[in-house]
């Protein structure tokens, strides 16, 4: 019988993301006249949007915040082989170039799912997506991170464990700066006023957000009612997740030099790659316990629909069960 196999994949888009770990090993400029002025104008832009926000309660007094809802969030079904199998291959995250698994036959659609996110301040974060057959949940509390793919835990390599960690922070940045102003815990950002520039049937200020890494981002806050309307990011080349198909009982020495060579050809730009523009929309504003909250996130990339989140319930100031921050079987 000729051998199969089926292969799930969560593809995850990040931004041009560049893996230095350690801070102080980052090169910086020396700063130009007008940076401080540029830092000073995103500080009181920023301002203006928490008292936009701010409705009978303080947008700064929160101190935990939990919102669910659902999620559609584009994935691809095709047919492949390797070393003489053939299966199928799920990818999750819709922004893949299914050729590199020898692919074909591949179907695109819309996957859908339930999310959850809590925040508790000032260093907790929490994530449990449940979307068609993928299912992922974690958490960062202080310097700790634990993360679950499809039941089971994963743990990182103590040497890679940084680099990971700020690649999830980078991840879900669209989350806490859309609905919070604030970066995720621990992952530190600075903020430069752009400029103006017309949007749709308004005017929006520009604020460029750098972070660890070349993390880098742009947020457009509507020059009137002072409310984020987007996150602009820039990014590389169709995904091209790492997969290595290895046999039970691999030596970890072996394993580890073919998951380094996989990696390295999946970050490798493909001939003619071009950036890409990715986009997060914030829309559908509405009054949760005295504060402004976008109830609908929406993610193209290049024009092209990604991911559609649809808030249904928010809630602020109200206890966090601390079991949720606990790492679980």
């Amino acid at each position: 019988m000729k051998p199969s196999f089926s292969i799930l994949i969560l593809v995850l888009v990040f931004p041009a993301f560049a893996q230095t770990i350690d801070p102080a090993r980052q090169e910086r400029k020396p700063l130009t006249r007008e940076e401080p002025e540029r830092a000073a104008k995103a500080q009181e832009l920023l301002e203006q949007a928490r008292a936009a926000l701010s409705q009978s309660a303080k947008f700064d007094s929160i101190q935990t915040l939990s919102v669910s809802g659902n999620i559609r969030r584009a994935a691809m079904t095709a047919t492949a082989s390797s070393g003489g199998a053939t299966g199928s291959v799920t990818a999750i995250g819709g922004d893949v170039d299914p050729t590199i698994f020898g692919a074909n036959n591949f179907k695109e659609y819309f996957a859908d799912g339930k999310v959850e996110y809590d925040f508790s301040m000032p260093g907790k974060f929490r994530w449990q997506e449940d979307i068609g057959q993928q299912q992922r949940s974690g958490f960062f509390d202080g310097d700790r991170l634990w993360q679950k793919v499809n039941r089971n835990a994963v743990n990182s390599p103590p040497h890679a464990a940084p680099f990971i960690r700020q690649l999830l922070q980078s991840q879900f940045s669209y989350l806490t700066l859309g609905l919070l102003l604030a970066p995720p815990p621990g992952f530190p950002v600075e903020y430069s006023y752009a400029e103006e520039k017309p949007f749709r049937q308004t005017v929006a200020e520009v604020i460029v957000i750098t972070g660890p890494g070349s993390f880098k981002t742009e947020l457009y806050l509507d020059q009137t009612t002072h409310l984020p309307l987007l996150l602009r990011f820039v990014i590389g080349g169709i995904a091209r997740p790492a997969m290595v198909f290895m046999p039970a009982g691999t030596p970890q020495q072996e394993g580890r030099r073919a998951l380094e060579t996989a990696q390295q050809q999946a970050e490798a730009k493909p001939p003619g790659a071009q950036e890409r523009e990715k986009l997060v929309f914030f829309t559908d504003y509405r009054v949760v316990d005295g504060v402004l909250f976008p109830h609908k996130i929406t993610t193209q990339i290049n024009g092209k629909l990604i991911e559609e989140i649809s808030f249904s319930q928010f809630k602020a100031n109200q206890p966090i069960n601390p079991e949720k921050f606990m790492e679980k079987k």
